[in-house]
């Protein structure tokens, strides 16, 4: 009898635990059932969307866009790197992933990924002008001229392009084709305080000191600069000469002070 009673007992437990743990699972089915197909779709594509977010190139460039733009170069390089190994593939990618190495300070490996990439990869102005500064910043000024080159080629009113190729001819000591580059630039953007600035570096290299020190003074009385920036500038470019060239310029300033120039005093 015993026996009898505790079986029934144990029936009537599983029972209301069966009652318990399906019922609301049950439900749930039940409504989601019930749901309109319009809803259902909707949270379908959600996850699809959520999906196709991670995996989307284009949404991983932007992301990766915008993390630069807040100094997370490493973060940027870690979400693009899962499609950098298929440059032709990818293209805008990899040469995000290439620039933002260089930008990173790894120079040597953005040089390396870009010395390899395939010729028929779409190399953009924006890749080849900062590996143009890659080559300048390693003094390697031939390297640089021809790529600050293929920029101004490509984009013809890039001044950061257009000022790069300048300086790099300066380097390499082509003064007369740095000159007419910037006369030919400067056409374009007469007022570009870049240039000119570019330009009187070039006439001080060029021995033209006086011309160069006027322009300076002219470039001062812009109101769109700071005096201060102004003359630091050529205090700097004054300071990178040989002592012989300071020489040069003092003799040139006394000899035009002499012959009644008052800014030559100034200078």
């Amino acid at each position: 009898m015993k026996t009898f009673f505790l079986i029934v007992f144990i029936s009537i437990i599983a029972s209301k635990l069966v009652v318990t743990i399906l019922f609301p699972i049950y439900s749930h089915s039940l409504v989601y059932a019930q749901t309109s197909p319009a809803i259902k779709k909707s949270h379908g594509m959600q996850s699809q969307q959520k999906i196709s977010t991670l995996s989307d190139p284009d949404a991983i460039l932007k992301r990766a866009r915008e993390m630069v733009k807040d100094g997370n170069y490493t973060k940027a390089l870690s979400i693009l790197s899962p499609f950098t190994y298929e440059p032709m593939k990818y293209p805008a990618i990899y040469s995000d992933y290439i620039v933002i190495l260089f930008w990173d300070g790894n120079a040597d490996e953005a040089l390396s990924l870009f010395k390899n990439l395939p010729t028929a990869f779409p190399s953009q102005a924006y890749l080849l002008r900062n590996m143009a500064k890659a080559y300048y910043d390693k003094k390697a000024f031939l390297k640089a001229t021809s790529l600050y080159q293929k920029v101004v080629r490509q984009t013809p009113f890039d001044q950061e392009a257009q000022k790069g190729l300048v300086l790099s001819l300066i380097r390499l000591g082509e003064l007369e084709n740095a000159f007419n580059a910037t006369e030919r630039f400067l056409k374009q953007a007469p007022d570009s305080l870049s240039l000119l600035l570019t330009k009187a570096e070039v006439l001080m290299k060029q021995g033209k000191y006086l011309e160069a020190l006027g322009l300076y003074r002219l470039l001062a009385t812009r109101k769109d600069v700071q005096v201060d920036q102004i003359y630091g500038l050529r205090d700097d470019l004054l300071t990178s000469l040989s002592a012989e060239e300071q020489k040069s310029i003092l003799n040139d300033l006394i000899k035009s002070a002499r012959d009644g120039n008052k800014e030559a005093y100034l200078d």
